[in-house]
């Protein structure tokens, strides 16, 4: 299992160089900086950078399954390593890219103070719920019908919309508009945040359970 994990962190070592610069390069955002200086432009262009990268990165299982290689369960098969151990070699690569994700955007802090828990959430939340959506089946096998493209656009853009939608429920019918206060939006985001990410934790991990039990089961008929 570990030369599977080895081989999945290889196959995105871009990704992974592209993060560790990005570490580097925070100490750069400690020092006070004047708005009208060079390095505030370049501290502003690096945080707009990884906000593309994070949502870029939302999905990393695709982009796993796509360096392997749209029938890579069929060559995964062949090889001599168990499924369960393809599973958790797939389920550790998904967890360690989100985790290096987090660090990264937690350090530089993308989306503000206020902001930034809920990047995070929703960013781990949109990696967690590719496993159960696009790879319910193996996760060497993805539904044709869910593109990276479309999933990531989708999760980003529907994540958003739903915090909204609860926002703005409550501030009608609630609170009262003229009663709706900033601080009100802000434990709303990070209510619903919260919420979303444990459900597709909870989801992820039902959905691993379901994977090995079928591997189980799978064996179980081959000895039989």
């Amino acid at each position: 299992m570990k030369q599977l994990i080895l081989r999945n962190i290889r196959l995105r070592k871009v990704t992974v160089i592209m993060h560790f610069v990005m570490m580097l390069l925070w100490p750069l955002t400690l020092f006070t900086i004047h708005k009208d200086s060079l390095p505030y432009y370049f501290t502003q262009v690096l945080v707009t950078f990884l906000t593309i990268l994070s949502v870029k990165d939302s999905g990393h299982m695709f982009r796993v399954h796509s360096k392997l290689g749209k029938n890579s369960y069929y060559l995964q098969a062949s090889l001599p390593v168990s499924k369960l151990d393809h599973l958790n070699a797939n389920y550790i690569t998904m967890v360690f890219f989100t985790l290096i994700g987090l660090i990264v955007l937690g350090l530089f802090k993308v989306g503000d103070d206020e902001y930034c828990v809920v990047t995070l959430l929703m960013y781990s939340s949109i990696n967690l719920m590719s496993l159960p959506l696009a790879f319910k089946r193996y996760t060497e096998v993805k539904r044709e019908n869910i593109s990276y493209i479309a999933y990531i656009v989708t999760m980003n853009i529907g994540l958003n919309l739903l915090i909204l939608t609860y926002a703005l429920i409550k501030m009608v019918f609630l609170h009262g508009i003229e009663h709706y206060s900033y601080d009100y939006f802000i434990n709303d985001l990070y209510f619903i945040s919260i919420i979303v990410f444990i459900i597709s934790l909870i989801w992820s991990l039902i959905n691993y359970f379901i994977q090995r039990k079928k591997i189980s089961d799978e064996h179980c008929q081959g000895v039989g």
